[in-house]
């Protein structure tokens, strides 16, 4: 990802907002919106290539490509958690960003189970043996 881009669409989209807040106040709200959204788009695009090198990575170490996918999409859940926060503590909604935190917590949590009793099993396998 180009980072100069980022942070370019990042300050301009800050100038617009507050430009925007001192005429109509309401609207304000919809450009951290957009940007953030926009910027998550971008940033999602310039993802895809990591997958893919992590899955070829994972292959030539001999993990289980469920590992990498449940990794990755933890790390989404996380992105998609930490950007809906701070758009909802931008618009000054701080319980609805506690509770969407919460929410990606248990999703990360859910999301990791699988792995979780995977590594237990290969624990109670090595104790068998010993």
């Amino acid at each position: 990802m180009n980072i100069v881009k980022t942070a370019g669409i990042a300050i301009i989209a800050v100038a617009i907002s507050v430009i925007i807040k001192q005429i109509k106040p309401e609207y304000s709200i919809f450009i951290p919106i957009t940007c953030a959204t926009v910027l998550f788009i971008y940033a999602v695009s310039e993802f895809g290539g990591l997958i893919e090198e992590a899955a070829r990575k994972a292959e030539q170490y001999g993990l289980e490509n469920a590992y990498i996918k449940v990794l990755i999409k933890c790390l989404g859940i996380a992105y998609v958690t930490e950007t809906a926060t701070d758009v909802c503590r931008d618009a000054g909604e701080n319980a609805i960003a506690s509770k969407t935190e919460l929410c990606g917590k248990i999703m990360i949590l859910t999301c990791c189970m699988p792995v979780m009793f995977s590594v237990l099993e290969m624990i109670d396998e090595v104790l068998t043996l010993i």
